[in-house]
């Protein structure tokens, strides 16, 4: 195998191989820009605190469900403002949904 040039790295065959170009911050997270975009205004708040929880989380699980949290908040469209609408989407189950009624 080549070194990787301007134009990448080679393979034996002459293929050019796949390459990682995915941006990082400087928490080594993705970017959530994009994300916030998405996410209705009214839903910021909740938005932005389950990104914290999740920079925080300490196992894979925690931040799996966090981040089922944050999915969900991007596909609704629409405020959330109850418990009982939070439970609703999914990925949201009692425990997390008792944080969208405070």
């Amino acid at each position: 195998m080549e070194p990787i040039g301007e134009e990448g790295a080679l393979s034996k065959d002459g293929q050019m191989l796949r390459q990682n170009k995915r941006r990082r911050t400087r928490d080594g997270f993705q970017a959530l820009d994009r994300w916030k975009a998405k996410v209705h205004p009214e839903n910021w708040k909740f938005f932005n605190y389950f990104v914290e929880a999740r920079r925080k989380a300490t196992t894979a699980r925690q931040f799996e469900t966090y981040s089922r949290v944050l999915r969900a908040l991007q596909s609704y469209p629409l405020p959330l403002s109850t418990q009982q609408e939070a439970e609703q989407l999914d990925g949201v189950g009692d425990y997390l949904s008792s944080f969208f009624g405070r």
